[in-house]
């Protein structure tokens, strides 16, 4: 995601990957500051999945690829 090769895919492996060690690891009915911490991770999520559905911004690899060459 850093330098925007393959955004979205590795976005959605990310929001794959965070919800699925978040369900197995953190047991929020344990005490309060599991909930936390599983909150914390859906707040992740959320900024993955405005990655995933907008795409790489202008400065990503990924839009260069597509870019038009300056005459």
């Amino acid at each position: 995601l850093l330098l925007g090769y393959k955004t979205r895919w590795g976005a959605w492996a990310l929001i794959v990957f965070t919800l699925v060690a978040s369900a197995i690891f953190h047991n929020f009915l344990k005490d309060a500051s599991q909930i936390v911490m599983f909150l914390k991770n859906l707040a992740l999520v959320g900024g993955l999945l405005y990655v995933a559905a907008y795409g790489p911004g202008l400065w990503s690899l990924d839009s260069r690829k597509h870019a038009h060459p300056v005459m």
